[in-house]
Formats: C-alpha cells, structure tokens, sequence
C-alpha cells in the first residue's frame, strides 16, 4: 500500500456526477483496458467524435473484478456522447443517471489498486455507505495509450 493516510494526501472531493448518455464497449482479454480504449479511440477518430469543441469524458470500470490479472477478464469502457450517437455494430448507447461519490485522482496504474484500498477506507472511516450506482475510473490522460502514464479519477459511489 501507498504511504498516503488522510484526505488531504488522497485530496477526496464529493461530487455529484450528473446524468450522461455513454457510448460503451467491453474490452476483454488479460488486459482488457487496452483493448477496451484502443477499440472506443478508434471508433471514436474514425467519426471524428473526438475533435468536438467540447472534448469527450472517458470512464471504465471492471465488469467483474479480480486481482488475479493473469486471467482473462472484461472492462467496460464509456465515452460521453450527444444525441446525435447512435448504438452500432461497435458501441452500445447508455444513458447513465449520474449519482454521489467521493472521488480521488491517481496518476500511474501501479497505483489505482492501492488507491482504491485507500480510498474504501476513507469513505468507511467517515462513517459514508457504499451507495448501489456504479464505481469507475474516469480517465484523465491517457498519454499515447501508455498505462504508466495514464491519470485517473476513481469514483467510489455513495449513498444519499
């Protein structure tokens, strides 16, 4: 684990995510990561979605987690859209509620697991509940699809 210990180093803010219509798309594989944002960006360039004035948001989150990575296993991945996107052979259009969360940013996927330890344990220590809408990652910088220098803010849900 990180040598972090109170909100002020994991700087945990709560928000409440608005309501968002979502392409997604399930990479799958030993790193479904990979395949999931390789698959969505590709998608995304070749309809010219992402050179939009007002740039898209990116989040992700396991489908079913285990921290065994050398098993096979999926991510699903979202890309903000307007009305316009239709679902096709490739994404699937969502409309996604929005919710409340405490959320923290990490830099480097050596570092989410940990991060994610840390920041359960924030939100339990100040006596929050785990709320039942979904937990992601919203990708921050994805650096030439390089994971060590991807940015993420991790969105741990919370109950009203």
């Amino acid at each position: 684990m990180t040598t972090r210990t109170s909100a002020e180093k994991l700087n945990i803010r709560i928000v409440d995510l608005a309501r968002m219509r979502v392409a997604a798309l399930v990479g799958t594989g030993k790193e479904p990561e990979m395949d999931g944002w390789k698959r969505l960006l590709d998608w995304a360039a070749g309809r010219h979605y992402l050179d939009k004035a007002t740039a898209p948001r990116f989040f992700g989150f396991d489908i079913f987690f285990n921290p065994d990575e050398s098993i096979d296993h999926d991510y699903e991945v979202w890309m903000t859209v307007g009305p316009e996107v239709k679902s096709d052979e490739t994404v699937t259009v969502k409309e996604f509620p929005g919710g409340h969360y405490a959320v923290t940013r990490v830099a480097g996927i050596d570092h989410i697991y940990d991060t994610w330890m840390e920041l359960e344990a924030w939100v339990k220590a100040h006596h929050y509940e785990m709320g039942k809408h979904q937990c992601f990652e919203e990708h921050i910088k994805f650096i030439g699809l390089q994971p060590e220098k991807f940015v993420l803010d991790l969105y741990y849900p919370l109950k009203r």
